[in-house]
């Protein structure tokens, strides 16, 4: 069953319709590329602060350093476990009673933060996106469409099926209540007579799936099944 994906293409499920068009290309498919360049962005939050503040300081390893945190009773190791130490807290220091040495340090330790900011950041925040990306990607179950596109952020929506290298609307196209195989439903008269070899034998009363060979009148069950459609448009084919 080839399914048709809203904004994404067409495959067996929703990602190989992401993945298969770019199988044999250089590039990856744009909707993964949006994930990593959006858990990048977070990565470059003010939130992250705190793990690039505890590098910078332990990249000085000067005395002067530490003899600063302990005026201002800080310990280095809670740098590194608290989202608190971030760009603002680093300029807050500034309105600190400290000397003018103490302050040009913290000034060279604010210039440091800002020129990682501007340059280096963004590869750190890169690298940590794409570590995620693999690592979330890992425990996700692909070929549960729910569950991959709750993952990736994107609305699941099936707007159509590709059925004997045919492309349907998905308002073509009923499931058998069955084994849930999709028809196309202009074609079932054609699909009935084709396999029984007889004329006349099908109603448009009734529903009649090639895959599992059940022929069954319009239900309520059926209904629900295809919900897609508004109910009353089925039943109507009772009358």
């Amino acid at each position: 069953m080839i399914k048709i994906y809203k904004n994404i293409g067409k495959g067996e499920n929703l990602w190989k319709a992401i993945t298969e068009p770019y199988n044999r290309g250089c590039y990856d498919p744009p909707v993964l590329l949006n994930w990593v360049e959006s858990q990048t962005e977070q990565y470059m939050d003010k939130d992250w602060d705190y793990l690039i503040i505890y590098d910078l300081i332990w990249k000085l390893r000067d005395e002067f350093i530490f003899h600063l945190l302990k005026k201002l009773k800080i310990k280095s190791d809670n740098i590194l476990r608290d989202e608190r130490y971030d760009r603002d807290w680093l300029k807050g220091l500034l309105k600190k009673r400290l000397n003018k040495k103490e302050k040009d340090y913290i000034k060279k330790l604010i210039e440091m933060f800002e020129t990682d900011l501007d340059n280096k950041r963004i590869e750190w925040a890169s690298e940590r996106a794409n570590d995620d990306f693999s690592l979330f990607l890992g425990d996700i179950d692909k070929e549960n469409d729910e569950e991959l596109a709750q993952f990736l952020g994107i609305k699941l929506e099936i707007e159509g099926y590709e059925i004997d290298d045919e492309e349907y609307d998905i308002s073509e196209v009923e499931f058998c209540k069955y084994c849930g195989e999709p028809m196309v439903i202009k074609c079932m008269k054609k699909i009935y007579d084709d396999h029984f070899e007889v004329g006349g034998g099908f109603k448009e009363s009734n529903f009649y799936c090639s895959e599992c060979g059940n022929f069954y009148k319009y239900s309520e069950k059926h209904c629900k099944l295809n919900n897609h459609i508004p109910e009353h448009e089925i039943m109507a084919r009772l009358v």
